[in-house]
């Protein structure tokens, strides 16, 4: 049998409330009677609260920030501000003013209780002697446990709160601190201008020093380089080497130019007239080509005489000798080009690198003033940055000695802390609604716990929520009394409740029985006590209204359906028929009053499983099955012995009966996993013996029924 899920119900949760609500109320009750009990040993403590404004940026005389001031345009210094007001040197000045430690509300926190004496003497411990380290210490504590700092959010205030069962003690005390706190200021400042102006005397002194010291070495650099106008010496070497680049590249151009001149003459200067000549620049020489003019002319007149007049002519001779002569001239001159060229390259030559000679003595010498020009502005800067940094102290040294005698504190109350007519705490009405409403919800809380570990099946939900079958009906339980005869009755209060409940089972095994005929039904339970054989008898009665019904008494232990008939005890029943083979006609009793046929158990037999599971009975109930519509079965409980299991093979279902506020989950479960296990199907459950004061408490079971029409059979105790 699958156990099944319990589901959150919240109306079952507002049945246990109203069921238990006088546990609820008294709870609450209880517990604001003792807070009442306990706030009114409780001394009222007053709050007093004095308001400071912290200003974010001091006033400045001569519109120039304090040497020590903190930087006021941040948050932090407003949070350091707070911290100082709780700060313990605050507290020590503010309870030696006031002299505290002779106030009534101080001294217990000065000397140890009498109950922490009694307590440490019991214990055999020897009490620490109370020095005034201690003692300040002590008081400083309870002081600051007082004492609360609280700031305005986004604003610049701050309220200086104190407690005190005494309302002029905690006024004076808020507004004691508040001004000391300004005092402290004002001291601090004093001291850290006072400070202030002695170490920037000392510095400036220094850096007057400095700034001479500075100076001299300037003036001995200047004079060791034989300096007057830096700007000036760096002018005239940097136009003096621009010139000398520009005369660099000229001739370094005019070498260039002349280079190729000079290459062509070196390669003809041993060769023939005629191959010098070939060179362009000779050729283009204007007395080389007179020369050469003038030599072919004689070249042409020696060629004309020859033929004219041979070699040996005079005239011949005599144009020979012009033209050498023409020759010679020529060659000369293509020489003298020649040399010119050379002498030209030459001199080019020399004049580049005479040049470039010059301008890296040009360069050396800018590099040079380059050097000292910065070295120069080197200490020029050292100067001038000593110099301004002693005029700034020295001018902060004036402005700190003008304002060293004016007091302008960075704080001002805006309201001074009055003198308290209510109570600050404790706030009765307010704690003992809390505690009163505390109780009430762990109450309530409490109540459904209960409820939750309750594991008793109390109503139909548990039934169905925490057993998972369906619930064929309540039936409520009746007052039991004794008759003359013995024989167990019931008060009449309530009848017609009981006989509306047994016809609800009725119909509820009638409905479960449309898709298949349950004519032969067992009703059983977990353990003894829980009501099935009134239910098996009642049920009976209430078929028997309708249909021909057999009730057969099972428990062949303790069997209780002819005591509850009023059938007599020697009357012979199934053990018989099993046993002694005695006819059924003679075992079977009909109960006039109900019109139900009885099958009881007999005679207590030594070995009951035997009979029950011997094959005479299960031809009895085949047997038997043809001459009822309907047959129940009483049995023993499941847990105790197995009797009802053995039985359950003969049946077509299980009714089974659970004992409200009695039987545990656990033990339910139990039995009808048994039943599971044996795969005997259990039709539903009859939640038995309910209180019907407390039906209409769980919202399951109300009133209004009609009279039921037949009578009702003994309820025992099983």
């Amino acid at each position: 049998m699958q156990t099944p899920v319990e589901k959150i119900d919240i109306g079952q949760y507002w049945n246990v409330v109203t069921r238990r609500k006088w546990t609820i109320i008294g709870i609450t009750l209880g517990v604001g009677l003792l807070a009442g009990a306990l706030l009114s040993t409780i001394s009222p403590q007053y709050r007093a609260t004095a308001t400071l404004l912290i200003e974010s940026q001091g006033e400045n005389v001569v519109a120039i920030p304090d040497v020590y001031a903190l930087d006021t345009r941040r948050q932090e210094y407003l949070q350091t501000q707070f911290e100082i007001l709780k700060s313990r040197p605050l507290a020590d000045k503010v309870i030696g003013r006031l002299e505290l430690d002779k106030s009534d509300e101080f001294l217990p926190y000065l000397e140890p209780s009498a109950l922490k004496t009694t307590i440490l003497g019991m214990l055999g411990t020897k009490l620490e002697a109370q020095t005034p380290e201690r003692r300040e210490a002590a008081l400083v504590a309870h002081y600051e446990d007082q004492l609360s700092i609280t700031p305005v959010r986004a604003t610049q205030l701050v309220n200086v709160s104190f407690e005190s069962h005494s309302p002029e003690q905690a006024a004076a005390v808020a507004n004691a601190h508040a001004q000391a706190y300004i005092e402290s200021y004002l001291e601090t400042r004093g001291q850290a201008s006072g400070a202030a102006e002695t170490w920037m005397g000392a510095r400036l002194q220094e850096l007057r020093d400095t700034v001479d010291a500075s100076e001299k070495k300037l003036q001995a650099f200047k004079e060791r380089e034989h300096l007057v106008d830096v700007n000036g010496i760096q002018s005239l070497s940097a136009r003096e080497l621009d010139q000398l680049s520009a005369k660099l590249v000229d001739a370094r151009k005019n070498l260039v130019d002349i280079q190729s001149a000079y290459a062509q003459v070196e390669k003809v200067r041993n060769a023939r007239i005629d191959d010098k000549l070939a060179i362009p620049v000779i050729k283009a020489d204007p007395l080389v080509q007179q020369f050469r003019g003038s030599y072919a002319q004689a070249n042409l007149k020696v060629a004309e005489l020859k033929n004219r007049y041979g070699e040996l002519h005079p005239k011949m001779k005599a144009a020979i000798s012009e033209r050498d002569a023409a020759q010679a001239i020529l060659a000369n001159q293509v020489n003298s080009v020649i040399d010119s060229i050379q002498n030209q390259h030459k001199m080019l030559v020399d004049q580049a690198n005479s040049i470039a000679s010059a301008v890296n003595s040009a360069k050396t010498d800018v590099q040079s003033v380059s050097r000292k020009e910065s070295e120069y502005r080197a200490l020029m800067s050292e100067v001038e940055t000593n110099r301004n940094l002693y005029d700034v102290f020295q001018k902060r040294l004036s402005e700190t000695r003008e304002t060293s005698d004016l007091a302008t504190p960075n704080a001002r109350v805006v309201e001074a802390a009055s003198v308290p007519t209510v109570p600050a705490k404790p706030r009765k009405l307010l704690f003992l609604a809390l505690a009163m409403a505390g109780a009430f919800i762990l109450a309530i809380i409490y109540v459904i716990l209960i409820d939750i570990m309750n594991s008793k099946i109390r109503h139909a939900a548990d039934v169905e929520s925490r057993i998972g079958l369906t619930l064929l009906g309540l039936i409520p339980m009746l007052t039991k009394k004794k008759s003359s005869a013995g024989r167990m009755q019931y008060q009449q209060t309530g009848m017609q409740e009981f006989d509306e409940s047994i016809r609800t089972v009725r119909t509820g095994v009638t409905l479960s029985a449309l898709d298949q005929e349950h004519k032969v039904l067992l009703v059983a339970s977990s353990l003894p006590s829980e009501g099935k054989t009134t239910v098996a008898s009642n049920l009976a009665a209430a078929f028997s209204q309708i249909e021909r019904v057999l009730l057969i008494d099972c428990d062949l232990r303790k069997p209780a359906v002819g005591p509850a008939f009023g059938i007599e005890s020697n009357q012979v029943g199934l053990t018989e028929f099993v046993a002694a083979s005695t006819p059924i006609k003679d075992c079977i009793v009909r109960d006039q009053a109900s019109k139900v046929d009885i099958l009881v158990a007999g005679k207590i037999p030594p070995n009951p499983q035997e009979l029950i599971n011997s094959r005479r009975l299960h031809a009895l109930i085949e047997k038997l099955r043809e001459n009822y519509d309907r047959i129940i079965i009483d049995c023993p409980p499941v847990l105790p012995v197995s009797d009802a299991l053995l039985m359950g093979k003969l049946a077509d279902a299980v009714i089974y009966v659970i004992k409200a506020e009695s039987t545990t989950t656990q033990q339910a479960r139990n039995g009808l996993s048994q039943f599971g296990r044996a795969r005997i199907p259990v039709m539903g459950v009859v939640l038995n013996q309910i209180n019907p004061d407390r039906l209409a408490s769980y919202g399951e079971y109300g009133g209004g029924y009609s009279v039921g029409g037949y009578g009702y059979v003994s309820q025992s105790t099983r």
